[in-house]
């Protein structure tokens, strides 16, 4: 799915630096995987309410599964806009889009779903009333089924489960 420019639900802005590229100056992967980590405790942060109790009070948050699809070269203090949109919400998981966009060009350059878990310490995996009735309101629906990158079930068929 191409999340289109009006559909996104968040934006988060971010520079990548040299610390974040090889010697090359291409991006490091796991540079764009830390900023979809911070684009999403940000957007959390600032659209549940009551998240950073819910944090204080042992509850975990994980990327369980995460793919990434690369359209263009990320560089060295490139200015992007990382598109934060919520595509599936249930009872133990959300799905979160992130969409990647240079400022200079306006093009597509990385996109990432993630299907993100939430756990307490004692291993109970549940979304939390608050985060779900906040991502449901923020809920954007493919506009046809061929569109969504994945289904909540089809992510339990890849063992997406690491407390049982």
């Amino acid at each position: 799915m191409i999340v289109r420019a009006n559909h996104f639900t968040w934006q988060y802005d971010c520079k990548f630096t040299m610390s974040d590229c090889d010697a090359l100056g291409n991006v490091f992967q796991s540079s764009v995987f830390r900023v979809t980590e911070l684009a999403r405790e940000e957007f959390f942060h600032e659209r549940v309410e009551g998240y950073s109790d819910l944090l204080k009070n042992g509850l975990e948050v994980m990327a369980a599964d995460a793919q990434f699809e690369f359209h263009a070269r990320l560089l060295p203090f490139d200015r992007v806009a990382c598109l934060v949109t919520v595509t599936e919400v249930n009872e133990t998981a959300v799905v979160i889009r992130f969409h990647f966009r240079h400022h200079r060009s306006d093009r597509t350059c990385a996109e990432s779903t993630q299907f993100i878990r939430f756990a307490t310490a004692n291993h109970k995996i549940y979304v939390p009333g608050n985060v779900r009735r906040a991502m449901n309101s923020l809920l954007v629906i493919p506009a046809s089924a061929s569109e969504s990158s994945r289904s909540l079930v089809s992510a339990s068929q890849f063992g997406i489960d690491y407390y049982s």
